[in-house]
């Protein structure tokens, strides 16, 4: 998501404004203007639906709540804690959920945007945690899985994969800082995105407007919707599939969507978000669906300032 909107360089300003609302020519500058030691919570609930074909097979949902502190500030960056709390439904092993008390600390740059975990190994440690906490959870976990399970931890602990898959409602929540923004002008483009597991970068088609100003309540309203293009995922995933069974057997195994007969498959993103002239989110809605053929799986995250 940080270099989906970074390739969008002809909205850069070259200065900070005082305000990020322009009403004389109806532009924004998303630019993060926090204070040190200023503090605000937030509420995140996320669901995740599958689908088959029309039919709803499985839901979950979780809540947790998160406090967003600027501990250091300087010139030229911002370094902030997000501290999750009150989860709901600490029995779901997944990823994404974080559990009570977690802390991780990350850098952005002057005007907001994402640039590095610094608590990388305590993050870390925590995923691979997570990962343990998974494969006892299954029952009959065969010893022929425990390599799976291995490529599974190793591979999503690297930096790369973790900022991009663990800090998933960081890089949301920080999806339109540094950009500036001309009200109703849609943006329509295709851009490179780094491949976090190896290999060539991949394309997507992207679209970006600011929808709304609202200058009564200093606020305004950012869409950002990407679709990658579908030859290049299966790509990916084929990709991926080969380094999670390695050491499983004697033979290479590799994914292959033509031998299977899979000729659908789609993976787009929608980010809306409300922001305020202060330069902090109100709401932010992020939805992730994944079509392939006839099964859907929908992520959707709502992060809201209590």
């Amino acid at each position: 998501m940080k270099n989906s909107l970074l390739v969008l360089v002809f909205f850069m300003s070259t200065f900070v404004l005082s305000a990020q609302i322009n009403k004389e020519n109806s532009t924004v500058q998303t630019i993060a203007y926090w204070n040190l030691g200023e503090k605000h919570e937030y509420s995140i609930t996320r669901e995740q639906v599958k689908l088959k074909e029309n039919d709803t097979i499985s839901k979950e949902f979780s809540t947790y709540d998160v406090d967003i502190t600027v501990v250091d500030s300087t010139a030229t960056s911002y370094i902030v804690e997000w501290y999750y709390k009150n989860n709901k439904d600490q029995g779901n092993y997944e990823l994404n959920e974080k559990e009570n008390g977690l802390k991780i600390r990350f850098k952005t740059d002057e005007m907001g945007t994402f640039q590095e975990v610094l608590n990388l190994n305590e993050v870390q440690n925590y995923v691979k945690k997570t990962f343990d906490k998974l494969k006892n959870s299954i029952n009959n976990t065969s010893k022929e899985t425990e390599p799976f399970f291995n490529n599974m931890k190793n591979m999503f602990t690297t930096k790369e994969i973790l900022e991009s898959v663990f800090l998933n409602d960081i890089q949301v929540f920080h999806s339109f800082y540094g950009g500036q923004y001309t009200l109703s002008e849609v943006v329509e483009d295709q851009i490179e995105i780094d491949n976090v597991f190896g290999g060539s970068p991949y394309l997507a088609d992207i679209t970006l407007v600011l929808e709304d100003i609202d200058f009564e309540e200093d606020s305004y309203v950012l869409k950002y919707y990407q679709s990658i293009n579908p030859e290049q995922l299966k790509t990916i995933v084929e990709d991926v599939s080969e380094q999670l069974s390695k050491g499983i057997s004697s033979e290479k195994e590799k994914l292959d969507f033509d031998k299977l007969g899979i000729k659908g498959f789609e993976n787009e993103v929608y980010i809306g978000s409300v922001i305020h002239d202060s330069g902090w989110v109100l709401y932010t809605n992020y939805t992730k669906s994944i079509a392939l053929e006839n099964y859907t799986k929908i992520e959707n995250v709502i992060i809201e300032m209590k």
